[in-house]
């Protein structure tokens, strides 16, 4: 009676499926992009395959396993909610940050003779200063312009 001694297969109990990795449910994203664009302000729809792979890192560092589940947890967990800003907005600022960019505004802002700028949002105002450097050194005698960091 061989059988009799044959070992078994092990079971596996309900808490250790419990510690087996979850698959990501990839449904929900657009809620949770609509949610951002709503919250926050920022429209990541034309980004969506490099936004997917941020949050689905988030998500999985969070232990949450769907967008659905992340959209469901936003609407009550502050902490949770800022730190998707932080994720998915620009958190660093400093002196000719994306200098193309202001030289592009600078070209444009000398083709009016009185211009008023609006940088926002602005931190703590190294490109409103960047910017105000920039058509100092270009503008004419008669050139007037004024920025305002918000």
């Amino acid at each position: 009676m061989w059988f009799w001694n044959r070992k078994k297969e092990p079971d596996i109990s309900l808490t250790q499926e419990k510690n087996l990795p979850q698959e990501f449910n990839p449904f929900g994203l657009h809620d949770v992009l609509h949610y951002i664009k709503r919250e926050i302000g920022v429209d990541l729809f034309s980004k969506n395959s490099v936004i997917e792979t941020k949050l689905k890192l988030f998500c999985e560092r969070k232990e949450i396993y769907s967008f659905r589940k992340l959209f469901e947890a936003l609407q009550h967990d502050t902490k949770l909610r800022q730190e998707l800003i932080d994720l998915v907005t620009v958190n660093e600022t400093y002196f000719y940050r994306e200098e193309s960019q202001l030289n592009l505004a600078v070209e444009f802002a000398l083709e009016i003779p009185s211009v008023r700028i609006l940088c926002a949002p602005c931190a703590t105002g190294e490109e409103v200063y960047s910017l105000s450097m920039m058509l100092q050194e270009k503008k004419r005698d008669s050139y007037s312009f004024s920025i305002t960091g918000i």
